[in-house]
């Protein structure tokens, strides 16, 4: 129980994955020649079934609009 203080928690998806420099470049111009960004934010939506999941999803995307 004493180690359970030490225990430290990283919810960061980004160290999942790392991409490569030749990927990131690749990456950044297929971005540039399609005049489309990527932010590098991830959000994971989840509900107890697809329905919920979807609900939660359109929810969020509308609390997410300008």
């Amino acid at each position: 129980m004493i180690g359970l203080f030490r225990l430290e928690l990283k919810n960061d998806i980004r160290s999942l994955y790392r991409m490569s420099p030749e990927l990131k470049t690749s990456e950044a111009l297929a971005a540039a020649v399609l005049n489309h960004g990527s932010t590098g934010v991830y959000i994971l939506v989840e509900g107890r079934d697809e329905e919920e999941t979807r609900r939660r999803e359109e929810a969020l995307l509308a609390d997410l609009e300008p």
